[in-house]
């Protein structure tokens, strides 16, 4: 199953029986499950590349509403021809558009907010709590979350392929839709340098970051190329139980921020001496 956003162009792809090129009659119709309704019926799907990815056609749609599709990829010949090779792809369109960089997780207002603001710009300044709170989401990803380090894709399910063929720039880690990518490098956001991709090239013996263009806190990682159908990828992220927008794990990183707050407050309180009514700080 493809998941995807509306406006966002997915790529569907077929691979023709016996990897055969040059084909002029691949086609492909795109059916709403709703209602039954062609939102593309028959429509021609070009050649990649006969020579570095033979007998893989593609074709580029950008949904324009949420739903669940089912895409046919096919020739256009009789469906009893000993040529004939039929693919089928779910695609789930959920509304809205891409996920872009998730900014600030937690500000020093909602940890004054879950403190019910007890803690004032005059105990901390917000640059003070903003230092506590990268504290905090460093030690909850440590808590909360598994780092995994150069898993090797490989094939899934029927929907999660893994296809390394030299035309294939999506790929899922293997606890995809089970646990959510999560805050890799600490930075309090969720982004693309939230996952490393390691490609190694068999061919030429050769190991290469690849540049992620786009992922989805689900699991899915879009590269900006394909790699070669010699190589194996790997992958590296964090997985945690819920997606970072999650309003517990907003919540947990604002506690454990508060609580480093705290302690600053309570052992600076300590070091003032009162002595009726004499104090020395």
């Amino acid at each position: 199953m493809i998941s995807a956003y509306t406006t966002q162009e997915i790529e569907l792809m077929y691979r023709a029986k016996g990897k055969a090129t040059g084909l002029t009659d691949v086609i492909i119709t795109i059916v709403d499950v709703s209602d039954g309704s062609k939102v593309v019926d028959s429509q021609s799907m070009e050649e990649v590349s006969s020579t570095n990815a033979p007998g893989i056609y593609r074709y580029a749609w950008t949904p324009s509403s949420s739903g669940t599709y089912l895409a046919i990829m096919k020739r256009d010949i009789s469906d009893d021809s000993p040529d004939q090779y039929i693919m089928e792809e779910m695609v789930y369109v959920i509304g809205g558009t891409p996920i872009s960089p998730i900014s600030g997780i937690v500000t020093a207002d909602d940890v004054r907010a879950i403190t019910s603001y007890d803690i004032t710009t005059s105990d901390l300044s917000d640059d003070e709590l903003n230092t506590l709170i990268a504290y905090a989401i460093a030690e909850f990803n440590n808590d909360v979350g598994v780092r995994i380090i150069e898993e090797e894709v490989s094939y899934i399910d029927q929907y999660r392929k893994n296809e390394v063929d030299g035309s294939n720039k999506t790929f899922y880690v293997q606890s995809s839709f089970l646990w959510y990518l999560g805050d890799l490098n600490n930075d309090g956001n969720i982004s693309t340098a939230d996952v490393e991709v390691w490609v190694y090239d068999s061919a030429d013996d050769t190991r290469t970051k690849y540049t992620v263009s786009e992922i989805d806190e689900i699991g899915k990682v879009i590269l900006s190329k394909a790699p070669p159908s010699t190589s194996t990828v790997k992958i590296t992220y964090l997985r945690v139980p819920l997606p970072m927008s999650d309003a517990l794990m907003k919540k947990a990183i604002c506690e454990l921020s508060a609580h480093y707050a705290y302690m600053g407050l309570d052992a600076r309180e300590k070091k003032r001496v009162n002595i009726r009514g004499f104090s020395i700080a």
